[in-house]
């Protein structure tokens, strides 16, 4: 009898656990690749990836990182899903970004590719060039009709920021001469400015930054 007892309760211990292993094992794997300026394909490790599910913002976002060899797994329940990165992903002065969507459904599993061919590829300088122009757009609409500092290269004088595209206009002493303009508007921000007028007669001109 005890001997019965023993054998029903080893059964009953392997089937739990094969039931606990099936409920456990992970359903989605992430692919995270790029290629290089070689052409070659490269694994992009330690990548922290975020999960939503579409149109559900109740249910948590998952949150997982890339191993060595650039892939990451976890569980999910069926539904639709997208995910993207915690930040893109800066590599050989290219920034990699995605946003890619991805269903699971019951019993299955899935891997989802995140390369080259389904990303959003900047070039780093003009990611960088671009936030740049952005604030300084928005620091033309605060100044505007505001004093700016004028750098030329023999000397510096103030200007007027007179519309939003960024005109500003200066006496034409202050840039005379110069190759090089810049526009100061505080201790830490300055922008590189062209003249579109020189009128000494009128003793003004407009650079406009660039």
């Amino acid at each position: 009898m005890l001997k019965t007892k023993f054998a029903l309760l080893c059964v009953f211990a392997v089937v739990l656990t094969v039931q606990v292993c099936a409920q456990s094992a992970a359903n989605v794997t992430f692919k995270v690749t790029v290629v290089d300026n070689s052409l070659n394909l490269k694994n992009v490790p330690k990548f922290p990836l975020i999960i939503r599910k579409t149109n559900d913002a109740a249910f948590p976002e998952s949150k997982v990182s890339t191993t060595a060899e650039g892939t990451a797994s976890l569980t999910l329940p069926a539904g639709n899903y997208v995910v993207i990165p915690e930040k893109a992903l800066t590599f050989e002065n290219r920034s990699f970004d995605w946003k890619q969507p991805f269903s699971v459904e019951s019993g299955k599993t899935i891997t989802v590719e995140l390369s080259s061919d389904n990303a959003t590829v900047v070039d780093a300088a003009t990611r960088v060039a671009g936030r740049d122009i952005s604030r300084g757009g928005e620091m033309f609409k605060t100044l505007r009709n505001g004093v700016v500092t004028i750098m030329g290269e023999l000397g510096a004088g103030t200007g007027f920021i007179i519309d939003d595209a960024g005109l500003v206009l200066t006496n034409q002493h202050v840039i005379d001469q110069s190759n090089e303009i810049r526009v100061r508007f505080d201790k830490y921000t300055a922008v590189k400015a062209r003249s579109l007028s020189n009128q000494p007669s009128l003793e003004n001109s407009g650079p406009k930054f660039i």
